[in-house]
């Protein structure tokens, strides 16, 4: 294997390869470490950026981690709870003791809660509940980047918008260094975007054609992840296609369809 000529070039590799790792630290869920060499467990694109080696998926389901935010669907009511498809190897369980006394859901209903509790046997846990901000505690510059990703997503039931789902591997390109995409195709569609760490997104409009650019788009970035100026092509498209639509009267303009104004599949 040929060694990065520069800190951003990206390699691809499966598990097993052997990684030129440089780097003082290492993301420990996609490299390990054997007899002082490092090797790669999953497919993707190795890559040593501000002094951190890890490999970004191309391929793999979404894993879940205490903490996340993510964006669900109820699919149905059991003795303790809901259940909510979270794009996971199985339902998530969002208990009644989890959700505010003003919410009230039911099945088919999309929202925004955080990853309570994990476990092999167990499964997930969801919280709807809102938490306090702790001050005084030092964060941690990965906590600060899922700051970034989730600022503004306050946790309960989505009331519009259109949920698009993309592969959870192939979210951190959608995101950007940096928050770049994302934020280039929130300017671009003048709407908010929802984003859950599980892959599931809610694009904050009611125009079936800026949900068409951003079905694409979305589809688009899962092909082309591990190209280079990918963000680019992206931001091209997006400016083509406002143009072509000229969507800001458009009369393609719709509800999503509920009459309780949630969000639409």
């Amino acid at each position: 294997m040929s060694q990065p000529s520069t800190p951003s070039e990206r390699i691809l590799v499966v598990p097993g390869d052997q990684l030129p790792v440089t780097a003082a630290k290492i993301d420990h869920e996609t490299i390990f470490r054997e007899n002082e060499q490092y090797y790669s467990t999953v497919v993707g694109l190795f890559e040593q950026r501000q002094n951190r080696a890890n490999v970004v998926r191309l391929f793999g389901p979404y894993t879940p981690k205490v903490g996340d935010v993510v964006v669900g669907i109820i699919i149905d009511e059991v003795l303790l709870g809901w259940k909510v498809d979270i794009n996971a190897a199985r339902p998530a369980l969002l208990p009644f003791t989890n959700v505010p006394s003003r919410s009230k859901l039911s099945i088919g209903d999309v929202i925004v809660a955080e990853v309570a509790d994990y476990g092999v046997s167990r499964g997930v846990v969801l919280n709807m509940r809102e938490k306090r901000a702790r001050t005084g505690r030092r964060k941690t510059r990965r906590r600060q980047t899922k700051k970034t990703r989730t600022k503004g997503r306050r946790l309960g039931r989505v009331t519009r918008g259109f949920l698009v789902a993309i592969q959870p591997s192939k979210l951190p390109r959608l995101i950007g260094r940096g928050g770049s995409m994302i934020s280039a195709i929130k300017r671009g569609l003048n709407r908010d975007i929802i984003v859950g760490e599980n892959g599931y997104l809610v694009l904050r409009t009611e125009s079936l054609r800026k949900r068409q650019i951003f079905e694409r788009i979305i589809r688009i970035i899962e092909a082309q992840a591990h190209t280079t100026g990918l963000t680019e092509r992206v931001i091209k498209l997006l400016s083509e296609s406002l143009s072509s639509f000229s969507l800001e009267h458009s009369s393609g303009e719709s509800a999503t369809g509920r009459g309780s104004g949630g969000a639409s599949r």
